[in-house]
């Protein structure tokens, strides 16, 4: 696909600046389909994007065409092919806002990652009041506005793609109620504004010029709130809750007489759409990570839970919704997904799983580590009176204490994992991903996970052993 779409981008680049680029470096994409390139003399640069959905790009180009008409900073739109199936744009560098709040601790007032959200905020509150000022929205991709029917596919994506591979034991009948009563809460909020859909940090660029956005073609007309829980609840920048609330105090503040709706309102609605981004957000990572396999969107499963976990102590959001409210606190418990120590410290995950129903989730953040096949040990589940126990019952310990091979199977497997303990420890690293396999994942890899975890502990005391039996969870 990507030497189908260099020639075209290359003519664009030369009709742009009258020369070939000497230099085609592709770029890293994100959730999307589409292709994007750094296109690169010693004199110009631009980033070349392929979009293999027309009316995406059409819906990019126009709002791109608008927003800098009103002045909103926005990349420059270069050169565009015919039928829109690429363009090509101003190159505003590397550095995203992402990467400052990543890079971000304390989060303290006048901070550099404050200062930053400040003023995203305040060119939030331009694009969707400014940005809204004439614009056709006939060319908006795939919806003009954030009606009911989005709502509830969002809150679908959710469903089916998070919360059934994660559990089946819910009511969908009385769940399906409480994503009615949802939306319709939602839809009480006003809407008559741009909003950006997917504004977060990632699509804020860092450039000399100052914030510039990106990624602004899923924008439809809808409620302010909606854009600003994206920015503040985004999982991976983990923004501490005390910061977003007074973000959000000072947002509410500067723009309080044009919400439509009181200060108290607003903050209403915004923890209701919290709530409804942090369950469409799960459902794109599951989707992209538990189905697809890519491995940031696994990754960053324990961030959104995490912020799931926060909203479940706001009250006032749960009141009508009992069955969702039941279904969040038992996924917030899910014992695969351990939010990442961000303070340097090494944590293994050790688990056990069956093979029957796939390859664990690594929960780290470096996406490395062992898998060891237990299948070819001595297997108690081959006998009646070891069917209701476990790897950790005192039965089948002693039936394994009994087998040579399980001894020298632990003695090889822990030296391996030993030894690339005391290599991250030296390095710096702060995730290692241990996992066991056996056919049911009931006796071999719950008994070798239990082992591993007992050693660990003992020998390297300062860092976290997190051990999770997958199926037996």
């Amino acid at each position: 696909m990507e030497l189908m779409n260099k020639p075209v981008l290359i003519s664009l680049f030369k009709a742009w600046c009258g020369v070939d680029p000497e230099v085609i470096v592709p770029l890293a994409g994100a959730g999307s389909d589409r292709s994007y390139f750094r296109l690169k003399t010693p004199q110009y640069t631009a980033i070349g994007v392929f979009g293999p959905c027309r009316e995406e790009n059409e819906a990019f180009i126009a709002f791109t065409t608008h927003f800098s008409s009103k002045g909103l900073p926005v990349p420059q739109l270069l050169q565009v092919a015919d039928g829109s199936s690429a363009y090509l744009l101003e190159d505003l560098g590397d550095q995203s806002l992402f990467s400052v709040l990543q890079q971000e601790k304390q989060y303290s007032p006048g901070s550099v990652a404050v200062y930053y959200l400040e003023n995203a905020l305040d060119d939030l509150a331009r694009f969707q009041t400014v940005g809204h000022q004439e614009l056709d929205y006939s060319h908006a991709w795939p919806v003009a506005s954030f009606d009911r029917n989005t709502i509830i596919w969002d809150l679908n994506y959710f469903k089916y793609c998070f919360l059934k591979p994660m559990t089946g034991n819910f009511q969908e009948y009385r769940l399906e109620n409480d994503f009615q009563t949802l939306s319709e809460r939602i839809l009480q909020i006003p809407s008559d504004f741009f909003m950006y859909r997917d504004f977060q940090s990632r699509n804020i660029m860092l450039t000399t010029s100052g914030l510039r956005y990106i990624d602004y073609q899923g924008g439809r007309r809808g409620p302010r709130a909606y854009d600003v829980v994206s920015l503040l609840w985004q999982a991976r920048a983990t923004i501490p809750p005390k910061v977003r609330e007074l973000l959000l105090d000072g947002f509410i503040e500067r723009n309080l007489s044009q919400l439509q709706q009181s200060a108290g309102a607003f903050r209403e609605g915004y923890y209701s759409i919290a709530l409804l981004r942090t369950l469409q957000v799960l459902g794109a990572y599951g989707f992209r990570g538990l189905m697809e396999k890519k491995l940031h969107f696994i990754q960053s499963i324990p961030f959104a839970l995490q912020n799931l976990q926060e909203l479940l102590q706001q009250s006032e959001i749960w009141a009508d919704l009992r069955e969702l409210n039941e279904v969040c606190r038992k996924l917030v418990q899910l014992q695969q997904f351990t939010t990442p120590d961000r303070s340097g410290k090494l944590q293994v995950f050790v688990s056990s799983f069956s093979y029957k129903k796939g390859y664990p989730n690594d929960p780290g953040l470096n996406g490395g580590g062992f898998v060891f096949d237990c299948r070819a040990l001595p297997n108690p589940g081959r006998y009646p009176q070891y069917h209701h126990v476990t790897g950790k019952d005192d039965p089948v310990i002693r039936f394994f204490q009994q087998h040579e091979a399980l001894k020298v199977f632990i003695r090889q497997s822990c030296c391996m994992v030993e030894n690339a303990v005391e290599n991250y420890l030296s390095r710096g690293f702060t995730s290692l991903s241990v996992a066991f396999g056996c056919t049911g994942g009931q006796h071999r890899s719950v008994y070798c996970a239990e082992q591993l975890t007992l050693l660990l502990r003992k020998k390297f005391p300062a860092i976290d052993v997190i051990l999770n039996h997958r199926e037996q969870s």
